[in-house]
């Protein structure tokens, strides 16, 4: 896998090409715009300078016809260097243009790829690299690489109906999701609770620290899990295992879990709705807090929180016993993912934006 930073700022480049394995940046017009460069190939060459030509750079035609980004992709191999990956649209036009490029043995990207078609079709071309527009198939509702890879296993015939297949090998393990109503369960059912409907402005829109999502990641059945709180601005994780899975552990746990933070970052709590959260009136008093509940069967309500549980569980997959770790091993994994740059951050970690601190290699 290559780790490649969609960002033309100089800071950023700089703050991370010798902390992580960087394998090259990339870029678009709407990247560009935003960081208003007065000279566009001095920028683009500063960039070079940085990474360095053993590092590959991505740069964007902008032309709309055949002839405008072959103009485009001949300009930016003179300006920058021979080097250069040129970045093309996967659509008619771009697929001539890419067939064009590669015959003059240049190295291409093909973007704005929205359907595995257009991926198929961009390899046939001979392009380099493949840039998928993941987060808009899925809110278009178009086939990503889960739902291509889900429908027809990549060609290869199944074990058996219900096998997933390569799914399984993806980050979400080709999960399936449960449809309301369809599943009979005793979860949200709590009754006139607060609702993450009336959560305050500050905390809907991130602008203040201490708007705090709470949620339990369940090791072996029957056994230990984690009680997670994630504040919803820095997306800095606070943990602790509890023996069991019920009220008055997890509420204790996020009592000792929050006097921890200085009270004036714990403003408000939004749990999941399950019973073990029933406490939330302990924890409200405790801690002189408003407890929100979002509505049942739409955990993107707490969305921060969903999103941390899932990077949790590539380090303890479900069915971990997590009776087998020592409270070493969960305060690990824990400031490891306060220590890692998120792209959401600006490639700033958690502990950084929560702490205002930078942390420097030493």
């Amino acid at each position: 896998m290559e780790l490649l930073l969609d960002t033309v700022n100089l800071d950023t480049i700089k703050k991370y090409a010798d902390v992580i394995s960087l394998a090259g940046v990339t870029s678009n017009p709407s990247i560009v715009k935003k960081e208003r460069p007065i000279d566009f190939y001095k920028h683009m060459r500063e960039v070079r300078q940085i990474i360095g030509k053993e590092r590959t750079l991505h740069v964007q035609v902008v032309g709309q016809t055949a002839e405008a980004m072959l103009a485009d992709a001949h300009m930016i191999l003179e300006e920058l260097d021979d080097q250069v990956y040129i970045k093309v649209p996967t659509d008619m036009t771009g697929l001539a243009v890419i067939k064009q490029l590669k015959k003059e043995g240049i190295h291409v990207t093909a973007t704005a790829i929205y359907s595995e078609f257009q991926g198929y079709l961009a390899i046939a071309a001979g392009v380099d690299y493949l840039a998928p527009y993941y987060n808009r198939m899925i809110n278009m509702n178009i086939d990503s690489d889960y739902r291509g890879i889900e429908r027809d296993n990549l060609g290869i015939k199944r074990k058996n109906h219900e096998a997933r297949g390569f799914a399984r090998k993806l980050r979400h393990r080709g999960k399936t999701r449960k449809v309301k109503g369809t599943i009979k369960e005793r979860r949200g059912r709590f009754n006139d609770v607060p609702s993450v409907h009336e959560r305050p402005v500050s905390c809907e829109n991130r602008s203040w620290f201490g708007h705090w999502e709470s949620d339990t990641v369940r090791g072996k059945t029957g056994r230990s899990a984690l009680v997670t709180l994630v504040d919803r601005k820095s997306r800095y994780l606070l943990s602790q295992r509890v023996p069991k899975v019920n009220a008055k552990n997890v509420t204790q746990a996020m009592i000792d879990l929050l006097h921890t933070v200085t009270p004036k970052r714990v403003r408000t709590l939004t749990p999941d709705r399950g019973t073990e959260f029933a406490g939330y009136r302990e924890v409200s008093q405790e801690l002189s807090i408003p407890v929100y509940f979002p509505d049942p069967h739409a955990p993107q309500q707490r969305g921060t929180n969903e999103n941390t549980n899932g990077l949790i569980r590539e380090y303890f997959p479900k069915g971990t016993d997590l009776d087998q770790l020592t409270d070493q091993d969960i305060d690990k994994f824990v400031r490891d993912l306060n220590h890692q740059p998120r792209k959401v951050l600006s490639w700033k970690s958690p502990f950084e934006v929560f702490f205002g601190t930078k942390l420097r290699l030493i």
